[in-house]
């Protein structure tokens, strides 16, 4: 199971793999369009297992960071191009929490959330 299972627009996403092909590159940039790079946060927009760019099983996102030219070829609309949700992982917020350093200091047993 993905992320991408319960994933929703709002959520936050990091890029993990921005390892893109040459082709990938050259049809973004033809296209004018931005492709998401590793450790950039980014927040999700739709996500979808049903797209004419999916792959397989892959499901898709779409960013609000990067909005794209719809993609017409040859007279045929496929809309705007998403990404593959594997190349993102969800971005989780811990809350910052010092007690188990309190706890050393005081000789006291201390309880962690793991």
């Amino acid at each position: 199971m993905g992320w991408w299972i319960t994933a929703k627009p709002g959520d936050r996403v990091v890029c993990v793999d921005d390892d893109w092909s040459m082709r990938a590159r050259i049809a973004s940039f033809m296209h004018g369009r931005r492709l998401p790079k590793a450790g950039q946060i980014y927040t999700v927009r739709r996500v979808s297992g049903e797209s004419a760019f999916a792959q397989g099983n892959d499901h898709v996102v779409w960013l609000s960071e990067i909005v794209a030219p719809h993609l017409i070829l040859d007279g045929t609309n496929f809309g705007e191009p998403p990404f593959a949700c594997r190349r993102f992982r969800p971005v989780v917020n811990r809350a910052t929490d010092i007690s188990i350093f309190t706890a050393m200091l005081t000789g006291q047993p201390a309880r962690v959330d793991a």
